[in-house]
């Protein structure tokens, strides 16, 4: 909604007064996305490990060693919206380097989960999943990786990568949400 970040410091606090509530909400929604991949991630394990545990703790666990990156990523992220004791980024230098890490860290981010998805989907071949959600799995894996490149790629694949994204994480919900 903000759009992506310029690339000059000045621009980019000018780029945070304009699309401040777009950036609060980025940086809300997905920490209560990132808190919610806990359990999912457990239980996820847990419906997979019995038929392939080795690609299971290996997906899984790429994503929960993902969850504690992306927290950092927003804390440093919230720091261009939320001021802390009346602190906010107000330098142009410091600004500059907030959005790069950030945006930085969730380019790795996105490469960690498309490993993660390619591997999970993979060991749903033959599971409960069934081979909808693991072939939806692989495209969206593969997707992730694309979707690391946003600067490259411009605003609507990413939109698509996304979109695939947030759609598998629903189907696999679903699926274990139906799973006793």
């Amino acid at each position: 909604m903000a759009g992506p970040p310029p690339s000059g410091g000045l621009e980019i606090l000018a780029w945070v007064d304009s699309g401040k509530l777009a950036l609060s909400l980025v940086s809300e929604v997905l920490f209560f996305a990132v808190v919610a991949l806990v359990p999912a991630v457990i239980a996820l394990y847990r419906s997979l490990a019995s038929t392939e545990q080795a690609k299971a703790a290996t997906g899984c666990g790429i994503i929960a060693a993902v969850i504690p990156i992306i927290v950092m990523l927003l804390i440093v992220h919230g720091r261009l919206v939320y001021p802390v004791y009346g602190i906010r980024v107000s330098s142009p230098d410091v600004a500059a380097n907030v959005v790069a890490v950030f945006y930085g860290g969730m380019h790795a981010v996105d490469e960690l989960m498309g490993i993660a998805t390619l591997v999970l989907s993979v060991a749903m071949m033959r599971g409960v999943y069934g081979k909808r959600i693991a072939f939806l799995g692989v495209a969206t894996g593969v997707l992730d990786f694309i979707g690391a490149f946003p600067y490259v790629i411009g605003s609507t694949l990413t939109l698509v990568c996304q979109a695939f994204f947030a759609a598998w994480f629903v189907a696999v919900g679903l699926k274990l949400y139906r799973i006793r």
